[in-house]
């Protein structure tokens, strides 16, 4: 336990860090880039980014296999783990990459993303780069999900702190050579993590993980199975959750407007402020969970269980604070007054605490990948179900339907999700 609070600071540090660093990474690139350019780059950069989810979930897989293997000191398995990982990826990469590079080259990408109006010279240049890195990054970001299940979640944040560092430094050193230039602005943000991430990956398979560093010879195919079969549920999983999640602010504009988006996604993200601390605290109970559920230390989990919901309460009491002080903070972040209906930060607060409560839950049964197959099946039931809700319950109750129906689409940590985890606490207790 003490490990885990000590793993929750570093955390805390190289979040913070690299939130800070982004904020002043997107100031620099707004005065590098005309608005227009920018929000070019932001779109391709967000849609490129899509391209990670293609890895079909196996870094979450190979991390929860990885951690069991850990906990009853099968070390032969997770050499074959590891490497029947990385292969499974490299040809995703490969397969990617022989897709994206062509579709780059030939499509016609400035109708593609309705950009014709707008002069970007080396706009394919810029393409193919993000497509590139994108897809070699499924490769390199793996050491990540081998840190995770052995529990140390600060390693894996603290690539992603020192590629953006990284980027920040070499903008304010190559500022004055890179205004207008997309594609040396791209390559600046883009290389820094994925050259920081390989170089870590070789250190490591080369220094404390040299019994695990990949080898062809031990590719084996009923891990591979086991694996894809894991990985597909947890990606399956996280695309609906993303659907339900992104697809608010998308309903909001069809329906109502564009001004109502804009109030919505600024109040919904200063109470996700409090969703992204309590998911610092979350990260290392994942692999705790599930070395703990594979030694069957049914009174570790219930330490664990406690030290959660304390800490879901603390935050809960912070996300109060942060309602109370809204009118003042968003005077001192945005230096204008807006029109906010008296519902929706109290509604959006509710969420934010209803969020984290069944993320508890929701975690512990992904660390133990249990009842996988019945949370993909209701995830995917409310993904399909949010648009037609959102349809029904918009005309009468606005943008309150929308937060009703986000409320209905993540409801699955909070009613089904104690039960689950009850019933395999219950059944290790018995055992």
């Amino acid at each position: 336990m003490q490990k885990i609070q000590t793993d929750i600071l570093w955390l805390f540090g190289a979040k913070g860090t690299l939130l800070l660093a982004n904020f002043v990474v997107i100031s620099i690139t707004l005065d590098l880039l005309s608005t227009k350019i920018y929000g070019v780059w932001i779109t391709l950069y967000t849609t490129i980014s899509w391209l990670s989810f293609f890895d079909l979930g196996l870094g979450n897989g190979m991390r929860n296999l990885f951690a069991v293997n850990r906990a009853i000191g099968n070390q032969e398995k997770n050499k074959q783990l590891v490497s029947t990982s990385y292969i499974i990826v490299l040809g995703i990469a490969l397969i990617l990459l022989i897709v994206g590079l062509p579709f780059v080259y030939y499509a016609d990408i400035a109708r593609f993303f309705n950009i014709s109006d707008i002069a970007i010279p080396d706009l394919r240049c810029v393409l193919s780069l993000l497509v590139v890195v994108t897809s070699l990054q499924l490769i390199t970001k793996l050491i990540n999900s081998i840190f995770l299940a052995d529990q140390k979640p600060a390693l894996s944040s603290l690539i992603d702190c020192s590629g953006v560092v990284c980027s920040l430094l070499l903008l304010f050193i190559l500022k004055d050579r890179l205004v207008g230039s997309l594609f040396n602005l791209a390559l600046i943000i883009t290389l820094p993590t994925f050259i920081i991430s390989f170089i870590v990956t070789l250190f490591a398979f080369n220094k404390n993980y040299r019994k695990l560093k990949p080898s062809l010879k031990c590719f084996n195919l009923k891990i591979s199975n086991k694996l894809i079969n894991l990985g597909l549920r947890f990606f399956l999983i996280q695309l609906s959750a993303l659907i339900i999640l992104q697809g608010s602010n998308i309903i909001i504009l069809k329906f109502i407007g564009a001004e109502e988006v804009s109030v919505f996604s600024l109040v919904y993200k200063y109470f996700n402020v409090i969703v992204t601390i309590f998911t610092l605290v979350l990260t290392p109970y994942w692999s705790f969970f599930t070395d703990s559920y594979a030694k069957n230390n049914y009174n570790q989990l219930k330490q664990g269980f406690k030290q959660l919901l304390i800490s879901w309460l603390a935050i809960s009491m912070v996300g109060v604070v942060m309602w109370i002080a809204l009118p003042f903070s968003f005077k001192i972040w945005l230096n204008q007054e807006l029109d906010i209906p008296a519902y929706l930060p109290v509604s959006l607060l509710l969420f934010s605490i209803f969020s984290n409560l069944g993320s508890v839950f929701i975690y512990f049964l992904n660390g133990t990948s249990s009842y996988l197959n019945f949370q993909l099946a209701i995830v995917l039931a409310f993904a399909a179900l949010l648009y037609p809700l959102s349809a029904y319950l918009l005309p009468t109750y606005g943008v309150l339907g929308v937060v009703f129906t986000m409320f209905f689409a993540n409801s699955y940590g909070v009613l089904f999700a104690p039960y689950l985890s009850y019933k395999v606490l219950k059944r290790m207790k018995s055992n």
